[in-house]
């Protein structure tokens, strides 16, 4: 798939996947991209940390590693 329909495939599964796994991983890949050249990556891991209920989906939007984080 090009860029950007992964990409919004990737805000999609990170805002609305009920599965942590999945959300989690949509974060890290979506802190890989160019937020100069996909302007919605950058919203998406905002909303992501201040609203996922998971603190290691939270960490992970942050570009922290998630390890030692309880939950």
């Amino acid at each position: 798939a090009e860029p950007t329909a992964k990409v919004k495939q990737l805000v999609a599964t990170l805002q609305t996947d009920l599965d942590e796994k999945r959300r989690r991983q949509a974060a890290e890949e979506l802190r890989e991209y160019d937020t100069r050249t996909n302007p919605d990556v950058l919203p998406a891991l905002i909303q992501s940390l201040q609203q996922d209920p998971s603190p290691a989906v939270r960490a992970e939007s942050a570009g922290r590693p998630a390890t030692g984080l309880a939950g």
